[in-house]
């Protein structure tokens, strides 16, 4: 994931929220750390793994916490299984 913001940047309140989801709802992951300093360039990244999803079609849903403007993506990736 990543995260842009002003070079340098850091608000200590700040989190991501990240959820998987399986498209029944059950939950694969389910994270909230903290956003860390921005980089000179003005990007934090910050890697998540959603293990054992099989050939799910999965909703990805992030959300910045801590800020006064929220801000929301979500996503959605349509894993098919081959033969």
């Amino acid at each position: 994931m990543e995260i842009v913001g002003e070079p340098n940047g850091y608000a200590t309140d700040r989190k991501i929220h990240l959820t998987v989801k399986e498209t029944d709802g059950t939950v694969v992951l389910d994270r909230r750390p903290r956003i860390g300093l921005l980089g000179e360039n003005g990007k934090w990244f910050e890697t998540f793994v959603a293990y054992e999803t099989g050939c799910y079609s999965l909703i990805i849903r992030a959300v910045i916490l801590g800020q006064k403007d929220s801000s929301v993506v979500e996503k959605r990736i349509a894993f098919r299984c081959g033969e």
